[in-house]
């Protein structure tokens, strides 16, 4: 096992049993379990950075052994979404190298369209994992989405 993987693992689990113990105090209760929430989606950040190698080369032979032949680079990265309920997920990036190498993060905002039956997401490629400073990549777009539920860990 690789070595960020490893630690990946042991920040997710120190991450969750923290988060569990603060739930638990007096504060943790007032924020409603935000924090353990919060703890844990960036522990699966950190976790999908590490495997993200492992996660790209599985959709490039998912899509080639379908006939989808690759005529760019790809990359995994995290997704952290806005919207309804903020998630974390991962997401495949495709597009020149140069500018695949820049994508840090995708940003995915949820937003309801017309009577609000129509759901929009949309995903922003950034070179910024800072939630206050995301900044577009242009030319790269996403080809895979990998959800990783935060509920049952």
């Amino acid at each position: 096992m690789k070595k960020n993987l490893k630690t990946a693992l042991a920040v997710l689990v120190v991450c969750v049993v923290i988060g569990a113990a603060w739930s638990k105090t007096s504060y943790g209760l007032k924020l409603g379990g935000k924090v353990q929430d919060v703890l844990k989606g960036a522990a699966l950040v950190l976790l999908t950075n590490a495997l993200s190698d492992e996660l790209d080369k599985f959709i490039n032979t998912v899509t080639l052994n379908n006939g989808v032949p690759a005529h760019a680079d790809t990359k995994v990265v995290p997704i952290i979404a806005f919207g309804s309920g903020t998630r974390v997920g991962a997401g495949q990036v495709v597009g020149p190298k140069e500018l695949v190498d820049k994508v840090k993060v995708l940003v995915q905002i949820e937003t309801k369209f017309g009577q609000k039956n129509l759901d929009i997401e949309v995903f922003v490629p950034s070179d910024s994992m800072n939630p206050l400073k995301f900044n577009r990549v242009e030319g790269v777009g996403v080809s895979a989405l990998i959800d990783l539920r935060l509920s049952g860990i």
